[in-house]
């Protein structure tokens, strides 16, 4: 079962525009009407490769692969878990026990992120 957090509904469609590695992994996504940035700050996988940002920083290499490509679904699962399918590859960012994981604002102001014990809540 997934949770509808609305800038997270507005992200199917647009194409990651940017990409940008410093003390997280962030992309920036446009579309016609609109431009979200998803920052990813816990572990995940892409394609069935893990990566965890905070223990190697080379493991964010593959999520590189998703710049200019289209976001083709995302959601948001019951435990917090972030999911967007990017042109047939699957970009999975998993809720963390005891941090942010994952956060994201629209250019409208609509934001959300998963807190501690993969607690959702947005605006």
């Amino acid at each position: 079962m997934s949770t509808v957090v609305p800038v997270v509904k507005a992200m199917p469609g647009c194409i990651v525009s940017r990409v940008a590695v410093d003390d997280s992994f962030t992309l920036t996504l446009c579309g016609i009407d609109r431009e979200i940035v998803l920052r990813i700050d816990g572990e995940g996988e892409i394609g069935g490769t893990a990566f965890d940002p905070d223990r190697d920083a080379m493991s964010v290499l593959p999520l590189l692969s998703t710049l200019n490509r289209r976001v083709d679904a995302a959601r948001v699962e019951a435990d917090g878990g972030l999911i967007l399918d990017i042109e047939q590859r699957q970009l999975r960012v998993l809720p963390n026990d005891h941090g942010v994981s994952w956060s994201t604002y629209g250019t409208d102001g609509a934001r959300a992120s998963c807190l501690a014990e993969g607690r959702v809540v947005w605006e």
